[in-house]
């Protein structure tokens, strides 16, 4: 799952409408970046999916959504145990670090992990918006604000860079083992730097930009797991208009290239209020269906 997909929405402002920006008083080139241009790929072996697992990927897949419903659930488990995230106000830009223990809370990423750890860093901006309303407040309260500093700002940029290693149980033929788990979630351009839109009349046009969620066994009882990816997750908007106005449940038109594990394939808008149209491709077998929003996908396997 994107193990952060609720941090996105306070970060990036209505769901990922974020778009050029203007000149800011933050140097963009000094960055400093948590993630690699090979922490990006997929690596030397990815576990095979069944149809029926693509499906229920495809069904939960919230990236499809304009603007997400919020659904609490692992996201806010983790951004709720990272209490020691700074965040660096200037008058165009917000900029959040940490790293630091989870709390042992049981759902981060999923119900199996007994502890970890998480680095993030996840940067704001725009020119002329009003980034006065996070003064004093930690990463947690601005998590929580309905409002966002670049309400009505029509130039914005944002990145999300964000690892989370946890250490976690799990049965097999009647023996426990554990292990120890990375899941990267990444918002941004192919190049490791904060993705740009462009408002072109009422809305807004996203192209190149990419979401990523990738997990990988780091250690293992068992030798041959450890390197291996159990999740890769990729999407890359093609031209995606969304409305610049109001909160639409689902971008306007366009389309985003699909890769989950070895299925690669796309979803189509049709409309901010009309469900995508979906298929993914593994060989000769095809997987279709319509997303209907979080675990409503109809889907139909040839």
């Amino acid at each position: 799952m994107r193990c952060f997909i609720l941090l996105v929405t306070i970060i990036a402002g209505c769901g990922r409408n974020s778009e050029k920006s203007g000149v800011l008083s933050l140097d963009l080139s000094s960055l400093k970046n948590l993630l690699t241009k090979a922490d990006l790929d997929p690596g030397s072996f990815v576990t095979p999916m069944t149809k029926d697992d693509v499906a229920a990927r495809m069904a939960n897949m919230t990236d499809l959504y304009a603007n997400e419903p919020n659904t609490g659930g692992a996201d806010s488990c983790i951004i709720t145990s990272a209490k020691d995230i700074k965040v660096t106000l200037g008058s165009d830009y917000m900029m959040a670090e940490g790293e630091g223990p989870l709390s042992a809370c049981g759902s981060s990423p999923n119900d199996d992990a007994v502890g970890g750890d998480y680095k993030i860093i996840a940067l704001k901006a725009c020119a002329g918006g009003n980034f006065s309303i996070y003064a004093g407040k930690t990463f947690l309260e601005i998590f929580n604000m309905d409002q966002s500093a670049c309400d009505g700002v029509t130039n914005k940029i944002a990145m999300v860079q964000h690892i989370v290693d946890t250490d976690e149980t799990f049965e097999s033929g009647g023996q426990s083992y554990t292990g120890r788990y990375r899941t990267i979630s990444y918002l941004g351009t192919s190049e490791i730097a904060p993705y740009s839109m462009t408002l072109n009349g009422n809305q807004y046009v996203s192209d190149n930009l990419i979401s990523l969620t990738k997990r990988t066994v780091l250690k293992s009882d068992v030798a041959e797991f450890v390197g291996k990816t159990g999740l890769y997750e990729k999407l890359v908007d093609r031209n995606v208009h969304i409305e610049a106005s109001g909160r639409p449940k689902f971008n306007s038109s366009g389309k985003v290239d699909i890769t989950v594990n070895e299925w690669t394939g796309s979803a189509s808008f049709l409309g901010k209020d009309t469900n995508p149209m979906w298929q993914m491709v593994k060989g000769a077998e095809i997987l279709s269906g319509t997303y209907a929003g979080i675990g409503n996908s109809s889907s139909t396997a040839k």
